[in-house]
This record gives C-alpha cells, structure tokens and sequence, in this order.
C-alpha cells in the first residue's frame, strides 16, 4: 500500500474517531467561552444562560460516544461509563467560567448549575434510547425519561419565573420598582455592589412588613444599581419619586442616571443629579419629568423611550450601604 493510502487509512480508521468529538468539544466551548454579549434584556439573559444547558449536554453525549472509542473505556461498566462523561462535561463547564475571566467576564455559579443539569438531562435521555441498554433494561429507559425530564424542568423554569417578572411589573406600573410588593425583582443588576431584599428597619418602615432592596458598595468606580428595562413611556405622568433610607452613620451622597434610547454614551447626553441623604434618615425625592426631559444639554430626553434607571453611589461619599424602598411614577 503507497503512503498516501497508509495515510488515509489512518485518519478514517482511530485517528478520525477520536478527532471528531474533540472538534465538536473544542467548538461547543468556544461558543461558551466566546460568545458575544447579546443585550442586557431580562428575556436575553434568561436564554444566554438557558443555553449552557443543551451545549453541556451535547459536550457530555460527545464525551461519552467519543469515549467508547477507546478500549479501556468501552470496557467498563456502562454506569461508569456515564459517570465519567458526566464527570467531565462539569469540569469543562467550571474551567470555560474561569476561560471568561480574563476577557473580563464573571464565572457564574448559575451557568455552572446549567452546565449540571444541561449534562444531566441529555445523558439520563440518552440512557433511554442507548443501544447497549436498551436491548435489556426496561428499568433504565424509564428512569432515564424520569429524571431526564426533571432536569430540563429545572433547566426550563427560569423562563417561567422571568414571564412572572414581566407580568409583576406590567401590574405594577407605574410602579418601577418596589420589593415589597415584587415589582421590578429580575430587573436589577448590579456593578460593584450586593444586593438583597430584606424587611426594612422599624425606623423606617412606613408599614409592617415593608421591604426594601438592601445595597452594600463595594470598592470600585460608581458602585450601584441599575433598573433595567423599565417601561419606556413616561409621558403623561409629571414626577419620579424615589424613596430611599440611609442606615449608616455618614452622609449618603448618590447619582440618579436616566438614560433614552437615543443616548449617545456621553455624560452631557442624559439625565444626571446628585441627592444628598443624612445619616439615619429615610427620604423621598420628587423629580419632575420636565426636569429630566431637560437633562441632555442639547436635546430633550425622549420620555416616550426611557431605557435604564441608574442609581450609584458618589465617589466622594463615605456611605458603605442604603436602603432602596421604591421607583414609581405620580
């Protein structure tokens, strides 16, 4: 036989099979560790992270096809043999969410929970239909099915949860944001800082059991939050009311930011003023919308499509927390 055909015969016969599935991992991980930032939306986000699910799980089915090509593995006990795909399907999702780091992306637990349970459905499915098991193990296609099904149930519910969130906030309107009743909770995100909703301190409290969003600043530049994706049409309402506590013992000094959609990305471009808060005092700042309208030195800011509310702290403030109550319209 001439080279060539030694060659050929080689990369058709083990070669081929092994470099198959390592081309299908290498690009189902570039697409994780790469992909582009899509939108900010609360529906986008949802589908980014929904999506490191079916990749995981084709990068466990690969793993474990890819596998069997080799004798050592191909010999051992199927049940192994899944375990090792699974196995190594949640290492590589952990080592892409480290990947992202230098390119200035966070590692998410989130994305490495999809990663799980991407991995989980696809491999107890596959166990249902797998042809070195379903010759003889009625009892591994039904638990397959069984336990396959409720990890894409889980994969699936937080579109369920983000359909809720929609559905809260268009009730709510023209409330923007108040947590005790739910509104605008999925449309926070968050830059240098932490978050959670809590009762807020009897001192405060306007009600039993009124809640607030509890924000903790961490060092970095303009630590805050930003509402996302608020209702765009504003015209027809006169005032922005936000309602917010300072628990600390330093003045509270922060920015309120609105953005249009025809921002431009400069500071002179939008809505931005300062509020000052005393130590210990919860308070409420009307803004006329006329105000705001006016905010963009050499426009008008379309009230009919506002696109982000944001909320940060002054660097020149010593504040390290606040309570933010509530955003609505009058």
């Amino acid at each position: 036989m001439s080279g060539a055909g030694v060659r050929a015969g080689i990369l058709s016969g083990p070669i081929a099979r092994v470099l198959a599935p390592v081309s299908v991992l290498a690009l189902l991980l570039a697409a994780v560790v790469f992909s582009p930032s899509i939108g900010s939306g609360l529906w986008v986000r949802t589908l980014h992270n929904f999506a490191h699910g079916p990749i995981f799980g084709l990068v466990a089915l690969t793993v474990l096809l890819g596998a069997r090509q080799f004798r050592a593995i191909a010999a051992l006990r199927i049940a192994h043999q899944y375990v090792i795909a699974f196995s190594a399907a949640v290492l590589l999702g952990a080592l892409s969410e480290l990947a992202q780091i230098p390119s200035g992306r966070d590692a998410s637990w989130l994305d490495l929970g999809n990663d799980v349970l991407g991995a989980a459905a696809f491999l107890f499915v596959f166990a249902a239909i797998d042809p070195l098991l379903r010759p003889h193990d009625p009892t591994t296609r039904r638990f397959g099915l069984l336990f396959g099904g409720i990890a894409a149930a889980l994969l699936l519910l937080p579109f369920v949860t983000t359909g809720l969130a929609y559905a809260r906030r268009a009730n709510g309107f023209p409330e923007l944001a108040n947590f005790t009743s739910g509104v605008g909770v999925g449309f926070i995100s968050r830059r240098f800082a932490e978050t959670r909703i809590v009762p807020l301190p009897a001192q405060w409290a306007g009600s039993p059991g009124e809640k607030a969003l509890h924000i903790r600043f961490l060092p970095g530049s303009w630590p805050g939050i930003e509402l996302n994706e608020p209702p765009p049409d504003w015209r027809g309402w006169r005032t922005l009311v936000i309602d917010v506590a300072n628990p600390g013992p330093d003045e509270l000094g922060f920015m309120l930011r609105i953005d249009d959609r025809q921002h431009n990305g400069l500071h002179a471009d939008r809505y931005n003023r300062p509020f000052r808060v005393p130590a210990g005092v919860r308070e409420k700042f009307e803004i006329p919308l006329r105000e705001v309208e006016e905010g963009p030195e050499k426009r008008l800011l379309d009230l009919a499509a506002i696109d982000r509310v944001l909320i940060f702290r002054r660097d020149e403030s010593q504040a390290e927390t606040m309570y933010l109550i509530g955003v609505r319209l009058e």
